[in-house]
């Protein structure tokens, strides 16, 4: 269709909106700097400001980051990789789960994250104290029964559009809520729970050898826990994906329960330690070797009542026996032992053994 007049009018129209216009002119400006000098035009401090303040209380229960927990999330990433293969091998068909994220809060927010109806598992940790807790929402639930009795097909590939790009797979509905579990549904959760607890002892053994061993199980995970609700716990969430139905489990561990390996749970999943590092052993060797150390040479002792002690002044003998053997101190702490003598008119210290850190012959 050929361009009109009309059209031409509305082109000029919208290049003449893009235009940039002033909004106060040089007049106007300084009178607005003025003002704000002497006081009559406020800034931005002024009480309108203030008064959009809103107050904020942090609750013992709130939601805190505390660590990213590295070596904790390298830990979940072995064992979700090792419960995908196993679920797939159990349902017979493609099971996708990934480590979702790791953080720290309060068991009653912990908790609050969660969807019921929930199974809970109560699951000891031997050696660690206390019990940790499984979550297992009625999403995943579903899923794994609907794949363990072949309600559902594989997941079908995205379809693509003309130019390629794939669209989306459109969500499934929500599950109408119920308020129990059917003995079928009970035992498909014990099956694949057994095997997600296989994977904790080959996942932690660089860290801790675990023997994790099934409690209880509970339909409300504040009852019967044995964790107060303000008391922090670390989350591991997973993400599950079965036939196109996605779900998730939580793994829930008290600070209390890990407080032992707390600061391995924070360090870095490659760290080496220092004293299997040959660089950082050269670095201290070369850097010691120069440190200046005060010794101290430990001749001999005596025995001596306090009355005497406190009469002491410059000049005073002390009777000891000609010694024969004597210790080197190293920082006040005894470290080596040999002999004592003289060399070249001066006294002096024969070395022969290093001492155990108990002060014990080596």
């Amino acid at each position: 269709m050929a361009d009109t007049p009309e059209n031409e009018v509305s082109d000029s129209g919208a290049e003449a909106a893009e235009a940039p216009q002033e909004i106060l002119s040089d007049d106007e400006k300084d009178a607005l700097l003025a003002g704000v000098e002497a006081g009559v035009v406020g800034g931005a401090g002024d009480s309108d400001s203030a008064a959009s303040v809103m107050p904020f209380e942090l609750r013992p229960d709130a939601y805190i980051n505390f660590g990213s927990f590295p070596r904790l999330q390298g830990i979940c990433q072995q064992m979700a990789k090792r419960t995908a293969a196993l679920w797939s091998t159990l349902l017979r068909t493609r099971v996708s789960v990934t480590a979702d994220e790791t953080f720290s809060a309060g068991f009653a927010a912990a908790i609050a994250k969660t969807v019921p109806p929930i199974i809970t598992l109560r699951v000891a940790l031997q050696p660690l104290p206390g019990n940790a807790l499984i979550l297992i929402d009625d999403a995943l639930l579903t899923a794994l029964v609907e794949a363990f009795f072949g309600f559902t097909a594989e997941e079908p590939e995205a379809e693509s559009d003309e130019a390629g790009a794939a669209e989306p797979r459109p969500e499934p509905p929500p599950r109408p809520a119920r308020q129990q579990f059917t003995a079928g549904e009970l035992r498909v959760a014990e099956l694949a729970m057994a095997q997600f607890l296989d994977t904790v002892t080959p996942s932690w053994e660089k860290l801790i050898a675990l023997s994790p061993e099934v409690l209880a199980r509970e339909f409300d995970p504040s009852i019967g826990s044995g964790i107060d609700a303000k008391e922090r716990v670390i989350v591991c969430r997973f993400e599950i994906r079965v036939a196109g139905q996605t779900g998730h489990l939580r793994l829930l561990l008290p600070d209390t329960q890990v407080a032992s390996i707390m600061d391995d749970l924070e360090g870095a999943a490659n760290a080496r330690r220092v004293e299997g590092d040959p660089h950082w052993r050269a670095c201290f060797e070369h850097y010691l070797a120069e440190t200046d150390v005060v010794t101290d040479v430990h001749v001999s002792d005596i025995t001596l009542p306090l009355r005497q002690v406190v009469t002491l002044k410059p000049g005073d003998l002390l009777p000891i026996a000609a010694p024969e053997r004597a210790r080197l101190a190293i920082g006040g702490v005894e470290r080596a032992e040999g002999s004592f003598g003289t060399s070249e008119g001066a006294n002096a210290f024969r070395f022969e053994r290093w001492l155990a850190a108990d002060g014990q012959r080596r």
